[in-house]
């Protein structure tokens, strides 16, 4: 681990740069996804002001990363690729229990399909809101 708390390098899957912002995506132990910008050092915007799935999740850490989740109760994901991507622990329970849904689906009118590429498209829009002066 880095001795920079803030170093989100090794915490990340992938990570890139959009419009000059650091971005970066991680799995979590449900299976999902989660996305995440670096704000610019002296950014004065509001990050509750910025859209994306769910609304910011993870305010500003000493680093200046923020982000959001796709594990509310309108975020489906593929059921084998989330549990493929689960801690062991948390997997055994849903393939014991097959009857246990993944995703709000069954209750949402209007579910959000995620693929990792879309996890992705939508940290890029986020960054690019505060590239704009978001």
């Amino acid at each position: 681990m880095s001795e920079k708390p803030w170093d989100m390098s090794e915490v990340f899957t992938r990570s890139w740069e959009q419009q000059g912002i650091s971005c970066g995506i991680t799995y979590t132990e449900f299976g999902t996804i989660n996305g995440y910008i670096q704000l610019p050092e002296g950014w004065e915007g509001d990050i509750y002001d910025l859209e994306c799935n769910g609304g910011i999740t993870y305010p500003p850490d000493a680093g200046r990363w923020t982000g959001f989740d796709t594990n509310h109760s309108w975020d489906v994901w593929p059921r084998a690729e989330r549990l493929a991507r689960m801690k062991p622990e948390v997997r055994k329970i849903y393939e014991d229990h097959p009857e246990l849904t993944l995703s709000g689906s069954m209750i949402c009118e209007s579910p959000i399909h995620w693929t990792e590429q879309r996890v992705m498209k939508e940290v890029n829009q986020l960054a690019e809101q505060v590239a704009d002066g978001a």
